[in-house]
């Protein structure tokens, strides 16, 4: 594994990067690490927008019903009161 050195960083960034890290449960250096791991590492899709056969301009409700093309309508029930209201003395 490598290593990295960064110096001359601005104090109040410094500060702002220990209050994120300390939101997180972590330390300013698993935190530097998760970020560079997160802009830097290995892409994966991201959100339904970046869906593996997706075509250009289809939204996700369109992508949906292109890949299960057989699944019906769906049947929704009446809504029924279910569960008594309480009554108070």
């Amino acid at each position: 594994m490598g290593s990295v050195t960064v110096r001359k960083i601005d104090d109040a960034t410094k500060q702002s990067l220990r209050e994120v890290a300390a939101k997180q449960g972590r330390s300013v250096e698993a935190e530097l690490r998760a970020l560079i791991e997160r802009t830097y590492g290995p892409k994966k899709p991201r959100s339904s927008e970046e869906l593996p056969d997706k075509k250009v301009g289809e939204n996700r409700a369109e992508y949906l019903i292109r890949i299960a093309p057989d699944f019906g309508p769906l049947d929704i029930p009446a809504r029924d009161k279910g569960i008594p209201d309480p009554e108070f003395p």
